[in-house]
């Protein structure tokens, strides 16, 4: 019964048949599950903690070209500048359906967070693929936790694990058609999943091709394909293969766009390659099941690296170069005896244990980069709605178009190169990174994110005051400074002796000093605005006639109504009462003295 003791022999000797039903009920409390998946388990965590590390770093050059594209395509209705079924136009779908389906474009700050969490995602799925894929191929939990690892860990600690490549898109989907195919007799349906996804990897990263080709050519090389034809003819096609493959390489060429941006140093490129050369060629000569897999990596990386280097080609071999690393490390622990096997998967558990510590107290005890959650585009709209005129057209080069309008600017407020506002009197400003073309005004500039340079508003073509326009402006300023009605404050004193006043605000001011004499406290500028360039077109005035300047005063109020009564162009943009005094602010324009000079009777 339940809870007792079975009856045994009073003469003691052992029972000479056990029972099968308790033989089979002891069986049942083995903890195989968990010993099946704590490894690979643990491997998927230590990868999405790198992730979520690699998430919270500043931007880079080279990232979210993809997501602008996408989020441009998605947000305006320009024209695509990326053909549909291009690696660039097919990542930048997969970006955009992402983002429809979980509003990552909404949700995120800037469009290199959005894109980041993509990759984030995309890291995490390959590795889910790349522990089934193991598992089919027979595989343990260790061996499948350190193909995991190898092919999870190495992108993320490196600057290629932060880059929107149309190859990280592919990785997955190559592993889907590995883990449909591989370790049995796949069905028709999951045959043509298979094929779908393999030619999705191709679309996204040609370098496909190129291992697919060498793969059929190691395994007609071998017999594992067509093991009944005749060994000329597996010859014949192989060689045609093989030259499929190396026709594919050149036709390649130089590196992608994305990677040559990036900032990947050459040196680094070519260690990889030379850590996959030599993995391939020991599973060459070492794994027999793998050696097709092994020949495709050592050939592939070849034909990919010698001539040109493709960064995207190391991307789209690393899961081929963990699955092989994985066998490797399993070769090595079989045929040892077991205490020695018990002493390397010690040493594994610990040093996977030891990764997991040391991730976990990175990301806890390293805080967010300041530079990975600024958002440049953002204080460039700030800029252009404080104080500006409706007047005003941005335009700017794709990606920065789109942060742009992410950050909040309408998509008729920003354009590409080369656009034209409908409405002639408009004031055209250029955004751009870096330094600013020749003949151009800087008029505001903020730091960059990391992924570029700092962002700068220039006027491309500003104007330039006559001799005669710009001897007028500084006599007035000069008037103006000089009256004892005016009482400047002493940076206020600095800009008007330096004659460099917008001339409608200067003529203001004058106005109000011959009239009443006026208190210039300060010529503020705006957040990002440099001292030295454009003309000075914000005045804070703090005494009337001798009267402060207070929200509510009389004085005030008669000085507020004057402005509005002015008319253009000398009618202020914006007049604000603030405790310091009444801020006089007007609107940039690329020629005030030209404009000033077009008034005059």
């Amino acid at each position: 019964m339940l809870g007792r003791r079975a009856p045994q022999d009073p003469s003691g000797a052992p029972d000479p048949a056990p029972s099968r039903h308790r033989h089979r009920a002891a069986r049942t409390y083995r903890p195989r599950l968990p010993a099946a998946v704590l490894w690979p388990s643990a491997a998927l965590v230590l990868v999405a903690l790198l992730g979520l590390q690699a998430v919270r770093q500043a931007a880079r050059p080279g990232e979210g070209l993809l997501s602008a594209e996408a989020f441009l395509r998605t947000a305006t209705r320009d024209e695509a500048s990326a053909a549909v079924f291009s690696p660039d136009g097919l990542a930048a779908l997969h970006m955009a359906v992402y983002a429809a389906v979980t509003r990552a474009f909404d949700r995120a700050d800037t469009l290199v967070t959005a894109g980041r969490e993509l990759l984030l995602v995309v890291t995490v799925v390959s590795a889910v693929l790349l522990w089934g894929t193991a598992r089919r191929l027979g595989f343990g939990s260790a061996s499948t936790a350190v193909a995991m690892l190898v092919a999870g860990v190495p992108p993320l600690l490196s600057t290629m694990g932060l880059l929107d490549l149309p190859a990280r898109f592919a990785v997955p989907w190559l592993l889907l058609a590995a883990l449909l195919t591989v370790g049995g007799s796949p069905s028709r349906t999951g045959l043509g999943i298979a094929l779908v996804s393999t030619v999705l990897a191709v679309l996204l990263a040609p370098d496909v091709l190129v291992l697919l080709l060498t793969g059929g050519a190691a395994a007609l090389l071998t017999g594992v394909l067509a093991p009944r034809g005749t060994r000329r003819a597996r010859l014949i096609a192989a060689g045609l293969l093989g030259g499929g493959a190396v026709a594919v390489a050149l036709l390649l060429g130089d590196p992608a766009p994305g990677a040559a941006a990036s900032g990947v140093a050459p040196g680094a490129l070519l260690t990889a390659a030379l850590v996959f050369v030599v993995i391939g060629g020991l599973a060459v000569a070492t794994l027999d099941s793998l050696r097709v897999p092994a020949f495709a990596l050592v050939a592939t990386t070849l034909l990919t690296q010698l001539p040109s280097g493709r960064l995207s080609a190391l991307v789209v071999c690393l899961p081929v170069a963990a699955v092989l690393s994985a066998g490797l490390a399993r070769s090595l622990v079989r045929p040892r005896p077991e205490t020695t096997r018990r002493v390397l998967r010690i040493a594994g558990a610990t040093v996977l244990a030891a990764a997991a510590l040391t991730t976990v107290v990175v990301l806890l005890r390293t805080p967010a980069s300041t530079a990975a959650g600024r958002n440049p585009a953002g204080a460039v709209i700030d800029w252009a709605r404080t104080g500006q005129s409706r007047d005003i057209h941005l335009v700017a080069e794709n990606p920065l178009r789109a942060q742009l309008i992410h950050a909040g600017a309408g998509p008729d407020a920003v354009g590409p190169p080369g656009a034209r506002p409908d409405e002639p009197q408009t004031t055209v400003l250029t955004v751009l990174s870096g330094a600013p073309p020749d003949g151009a005004m800087v008029l505001a500039r903020f730091p960059g994110d990391g992924a570029a340079g700092p962002l700068l508003v220039v006027d491309p073509a500003p104007g330039i005051p006559t001799g005669e326009e710009l001897t007028r402006r500084r006599s007035l300023a000069a008037a103006l400074l000089a009256n004892p009605a005016t009482t400047p404050g002493e940076r206020a004193a600095d800009v008007l002796g330096s004659g460099e006043v917008d001339p409608r605000l200067l003529s203001v001011l004058a106005a109000l000093g011959a009239q009443y004499g006026v208190g210039v406290q300060d010529f503020p500028l705006a957040d990002g605005e440099p001292r030295e360039g454009p003309l000075a077109r914000r005045a804070l005035v703090d005494r009337l006639a001798g009267d402060p300047l207070v929200p509510g005063a009389p004085a005030t109020e008669r000085l507020v109504a004057w402005l509005e009564a002015q008319l253009p162009p000398f009618a202020p943009d914006a007049v604000t009462s603030t405790e310091q005094g009444v801020r006089i602010e007007f609107a940039y324009v690329s020629a005030p003295d030209a404009l000033v000079s077009a008034s005059a009777p």
